[in-house]
């Protein structure tokens, strides 16, 4: 039986899901569904995603065992004032963001419908 959801266009009214057709969510947005066809590139997204997981596991814990284990190394002062803990840790900050950027740009063009087409 088909459910009624409201229009994602502002005052429409409502929309029947046809049966057999991928979920929608109720803003109009696709919902992901990696069994229907040309649905390959969402896997490859996900595992790009886990690969820059751990590369910033890699770069936290490098930063804790340096705390754990060299705290003198960290209460350095190399740039102009600032303790090398504090650059570090805005360091990690910063690398998060790329990570980020990095794995949007590469999950857009893994799961674009154009990749393999010329």
């Amino acid at each position: 039986m088909a459910r009624s959801r409201r229009s994602p266009e502002p005052g429409g009214g409502y929309t029947r899901e046809v049966a057999g057709s991928p979920p929608r969510h109720p803003w109009g947005w696709d919902v992901a569904d990696n069994s229907e066809p040309g649905s390959r590139g969402r896997g490859r997204a996900a595992r790009i995603g886990f690969g820059l997981f751990w590369v910033y596991v890699i770069l936290y814990f490098g930063f804790i065992a340096l705390v754990l284990f060299r705290p003198d190394i960290l209460s350095s002062r190399p740039l102009g004032g600032v303790n090398l803990a504090i650059a570090s840790g805005l360091g990690l900050i910063a690398a998060a963001l790329l990570l980020s950027v990095v794995y949007m740009v590469a999950a857009r063009v893994v799961e674009s419908p154009q990749r393999g087409r010329r």
